[in-house]
């Protein structure tokens, strides 16, 4: 990833920080809560060193799927969005795709769909809780895969 786009997003996240970035029927985001939320993404994947790699989205929720999207890109990543119709394929579709991770909401995919070389990352995240120590992350393996409980905002 073009280090340019990370830059210009900060930029603008900074510039219009109070302002309204992002808004559905249920609820409105600035450009603050919408970066602190997609730099907490891009600081997981980081922490995990997933980087150049194709992560997986399946967040019902558009916002916070967008803040998801924007995290990815910022951490260096690609991201392919999955809709929820094709859950019951989900092997099949991150197979397909060579998606190291999955992100996704709690409720949207079982555990035992998944391959072992695949992380899930469980969504939403929280960047209102401190930082865990430097190097340690709050997780618990499932089968062969880690299920991350929080991603932390650091910034």
């Amino acid at each position: 990833m073009n280090m340019g786009f990370s830059e210009r997003w900060n930029t603008v996240a900074e510039q219009f920080a109070q302002h309204e970035a992002i808004r559905n029927s249920a609820r409105q985001v600035t450009y603050k809560a919408l970066g602190a939320q997609a730099n907490a993404y891009a600081c997981q994947l980081a922490n995990l060193a997933i980087c150049n790699g194709c992560i997986a989205v399946l967040i019902p929720d558009p916002i916070d799927h967008i803040a998801a999207l924007l995290g990815i890109l910022l951490s260096g990543n690609y991201y392919y969005s999955i809709s929820l119709e094709r859950t019951s394929m989900i092997s099949q579709v991150l197979k397909s795709t060579g998606a190291e991770a999955l992100i996704t909401s709690a409720h949207s995919i079982v555990a035992d769909q998944l391959d072992d070389s695949v992380l899930l990352i469980q969504s939403p995240i929280s960047s209102l809780k401190p930082p865990p120590p430097p190097g340690q992350l709050t997780y618990r393996s499932i089968g062969s895969f880690l299920l991350i409980h929080d991603l932390w905002y650091y910034g």
